[in-house]
C-alpha cells in the first residue's frame, strides 16, 4: 500500500483492495494532481463543498454510517471542528466526519477537521487503530498540543501529520514545527510517499511519525 499526501487533509492510498482518495476539497486555490479512486471520503460533507475532480466514478462518503464499498469496510462517526469550551464561548461549530477503514488488513483512521479531544463514543470505533492521519495545524481544526493528546489515547502504530502550514499553502496554520517538538521528533526526513507492504511491517512497540512532502 502507498500512502501519498496532496497537502491539507487530501490523502491517496493505493492498495490491493482499491484506491481511496480523502477530502479533495476545491477550495482557496487549492490544487493536487489528477486523482483517481474507488471512494472519495469527505470529512466535512457539507452539500455547498466544491470537490476536486475525481476519475474512476468513485463513490463519495459524506455522512456517518457503516459502509462496505468495494469489499472495503468504512465506519464514519460525527465529530466537530471546534471544542467544547469555545463553542461555550459563542462560537459556531460545524459537523466534521472520522474516518476508520482497513485496506490489505491494516486499519487507518482519518481524524479529517476534528477539533476536539475524543468522546467515549469514538474511542470505542478508534481501537486498534494502525496509521492515524491527524490534523496539526489548528485555526480549522486540532492544534499541535490537542493532537499530541489524541494521539497518546489512540497509541497508534504510524503516525502521518496534514492540516498544517507548507510552502505554497495559503490557509493561515501553524507549520509543523509545533507538532513536532510536541512530539519530540528532531529533523525528520520527508517522504514522497509512505509505502507498506503488510501490516507485519509495522512497528511493534512505538510510535513511528512519518512526514510527508506534499504532492501537487
Amino acid at each position: 500500500m502507498d500512502i501519498i499526501w496532496h497537502g491539507r487533509a487530501c490523502f491517496t492510498l493505493k492498495s490491493k483492495d482499491g484506491v481511496v482518495v480523502t477530502d479533495p476539497y476545491s477550495t482557496d486555490g487549492f490544487k493536487a494532481p489528477k486523482l483517481k479512486a474507488d471512494v472519495i471520503l469527505a470529512s466535512k460533507g457539507t452539500k455547498e463543498t466544491e470537490y476536486l475532480p475525481v476519475e474512476n466514478n468513485p463513490q463519495k462518503i459524506d455522512w456517518p454510517g457503516e459502509y462496505d464499498i468495494k469489499g472495503i469496510p468504512i465506519a464514519a462517526t460525527e465529530a466537530w471542528d471546534i471544542p467544547k469550551s469555545e463553542e461555550d464561548k459563542g462560537k459556531p461549530k460545524n459537523p466534521v466526519n472520522v474516518f476508520v477503514f482497513d485496506l490489505e488488513g491494516i486499519r487507518i483512521c482519518h481524524l479529517g477537521n476534528l477539533g476536539h479531544k475524543l468522546t467515549d463514543e469514538m474511542m470505542e470505533s478508534l481501537q486498534n487503530i494502525d496509521i492515524l492521519l491527524v490534523p496539526v495545524g489548528g485555526k480549522f481544526a486540532m492544534d499541535a498540543k490537542k493532537a499530541h493528546e489524541v494521539i497518546e489515547e489512540i497509541e497508534p502504530r504510524v503516525v502521518i501529520p496534514m492540516l498544517y502550514k507548507y510552502h505554497g499553502e495559503k490557509l493561515d496554520l501553524d507549520t509543523i514545527d509545533n507538532f513536532l517538538k510536541e512530539e519530540g521528533v528532531k529533523t525528520p526526513t520527508e517522504l514522497e510517499k509512505f509505502s507498506i507492504g503488510s501490516r507485519s511491517q509495522l512497528p511493534q512497540d512505538h510510535t513511528e511519525f512519518v512526514i510527508l512532502k506534499a504532492v501537487s
